[in-house]
């Protein structure tokens, strides 16, 4: 994990390598490009949810406790608000433990289905 948050982190450093990524959460069903500052941001949101999956998965392995845990499920929670968040829910599925997308899933289907499903049309 720690390589892919170093690249993501080189990527946060060095915008022009972000034309990768942002071909990447362009699907072919989303209506508004990209601009460098979006891809900015999701870079930074990238590098908190890879951060927040490794401490997720601390705590699968009993290395954080569950107080701990709750402290950066907050934080995703937090995450799961921001408007550019559902790009990489949409986009980066498969690419992360499967334990933790499925967690992160059961997040947002918790959220109120309006705040959701305005967010789904924001980024399409």
């Amino acid at each position: 994990m720690g390589r892919y948050n170093d690249f993501m982190m080189m990527q946060a450093q060095r915008p022009e390598l972000n034309k990768l990524l942002r071909d990447q959460l362009h699907g072919p069903k989303t209506k508004k490009k990209l601009t460098p500052e979006d891809t900015s941001v999701i870079v930074s949101l990238l590098i908190a949810y890879g951060i927040i999956e490794e401490a997720f998965l601390l705590y699968l392995r009993k290395w954080i406790d569950r107080e701990t845990w709750e402290q950066w499920a907050v934080w995703l929670r937090d995450l799961t608000r921001h408007p550019h968040f559902i790009h990489i829910y949409n986009r980066m599925k498969g690419q992360f433990d499967r334990r933790f997308e499925e967690h992160v899933s059961r997040m947002l289907e918790e959220t109120r289905p309006q705040e959701r499903n305005a967010r789904i049309r924001r980024s399409q």
